[in-house]
């Protein structure tokens, strides 16, 4: 009832039902989705959600704390929010911050065209697959760790 009542503050349309999901109805449902909101104030180093979404060509919405402003790149694969006027880590497309800055960059993907959230999708979708692949990032590590078995 909590969760439901949130979204009814963003938009009285929404709905969404809570169940378990397995790892590939996961994926599945991330694809279909709008958009991603993940509106975590932890300074995570990397959010696994933020990478499974966008890698499904899914846009993310999310507070720039933590990786999510290393990931995200605001009005191209998604959009980052300040978490709150004292927090101000970046000068993003929107300016509101906190759930006004959530909801405010909700609306500006739900008013974007179509031909414009394709690209923001395929964006995503490239921007992950481009950094975030597994022989990237062995490479990135092999290579690390020359570097400091060199030092």
């Amino acid at each position: 009832d909590y969760f439901q009542s949130c979204l009814e503050l963003i938009d009285p349309k929404l709905h969404h039902d809570l169940c378990y999901l397995n790892p590939s109805e996961i994926s599945l449902n991330m694809a279909k989705a709008r958009m991603t909101i993940f509106p975590s104030t932890f300074e995570e180093s990397f959010g696994l959600v933020v990478g499974e979404s966008m890698a499904a060509g899914t846009p993310v919405i999310a507070y720039a704390t933590g990786a999510t402003p290393e990931v995200i790149e605001d009005g191209v694969t998604g959009m980052l929010v300040n978490k709150s006027p004292d927090d101000v880590r970046g000068d993003w497309i929107v300016k509101d911050t906190g759930v006004s800055g959530l909801i405010s960059a909700i609306n500006f993907i739900n008013s974007m065209s179509d031909k414009d959230y394709r690209l923001m999708s395929k964006r995503a979708m490239n921007r992950v697959c481009e950094r975030y692949n597994i022989t990237k990032i062995a490479t990135d590590y092999v290579s690390l760790y020359h570097k400091i078995k060199n030092e």
